[in-house]
């Protein structure tokens, strides 16, 4: 079993207070009653004044991302001597009591990565499968004990050991956002074969896929465009995998909107990286 005094909660903020974050506020009152430690690294560009004593936190106004902020949860657990993280993004809802019932799970001793499902608009987004550096949905995943192979996981609800990110190398820097998970796990693909499903179903707001105010849609899809070029120069032997997801993103914007700024932005972005 996962014991209490074991785990390091890590929350990553941009732009939002940590008492204005969904995943905090999700938490707060169990983990205080089980006096559980915490982790904020914040990327917003001034630093929030509201920070409770207990908790760890780091303000950074350059947003270097969220490879960076694990990177440094990485070496305040270890120097907290935390055999577990639990990486968390803002905008992600844990359901009542979930460390209590984590703490009676029997995860067996040579289990280094445990996750949830992770759902959003009731559609399971993580674990999905995975396959040409692509992610796609799954109908679902047995609880317990299940092979690595070809499925991957978004960053918000992994619970990961130390000595694995360690092993692994840590996240890549150079890949700050977009991708980062996706190169993460292929790193950690190296060392463990199998991952633990969680019986917990954890609320995640999937901002990219948020369409409502389109100015706002573009600018994240430029982000994500980077963050494939990024992805791709960190794992150069699946560039034209990272090439085929983009464009076939592009093309799907392109006839939903009705619009030829994604493809446009596509092929600019796509030459101006000089990939």
């Amino acid at each position: 079993m996962i014991q209490r005094e074991t785990i390091l909660i890590v929350i990553v903020l941009y732009e939002q207070t940590l008492k204005n974050s969904i995943t905090y506020e999700s938490i707060r009152d169990e983990a205080m009653r089980l006096d559980l430690k915490f982790f904020v690294y914040d990327n917003s560009l001034m630093p929030d004044e509201d920070i409770p004593s207990y908790i760890h936190y780091i303000h950074n106004s350059t947003n270097p991302g969220v490879s960076k902020a694990y990177n440094e949860a990485l070496k305040y657990a270890e120097y907290c001597k935390r055999d577990w993280m639990l990486l968390l993004d803002q905008d992600t809802k844990i359901p009542v009591n979930f460390f209590s019932k984590l703490f009676n799970i029997d995860v067996p001793d040579d289990v280094s990565l445990c996750v949830p499902r992770l759902l959003h608009n009731k559609m399971m987004i993580s674990p999905s499968g995975y396959k040409f550096s692509k992610g796609f949905l799954l109908k679902d995943v047995p609880n317990g004990l299940n092979n690595l192979h070809r499925k991957t996981f978004l960053n918000s609800g992994l619970l990961i050991k130390t000595s694995l990110v360690r092993n692994a190398g840590g996240y890549d820097e150079s890949v700050p956002l977009y991708f980062s998970d996706f190169v993460f796990i292929n790193r950690i693909r190296k060392h463990i074969k199998q991952f633990y499903l969680m019986p917990f179903e954890l609320e995640h707001n999937l901002s990219s896929n948020d369409s409502t105010n389109e100015v706002q849609f573009r600018i994240r899809f430029n982000f994500y465009l980077k963050g494939a070029w990024q992805a791709s120069r960190s794992e150069p032997r699946k560039r034209f995998a990272y090439i085929a997801t983009t464009f076939l993103r592009a093309i799907k914007l392109t006839y939903k909107s009705k619009n030829f700024y994604y493809l446009k932005t596509f092929f600019f972005s796509l030459t101006n990286h000089k990939l």
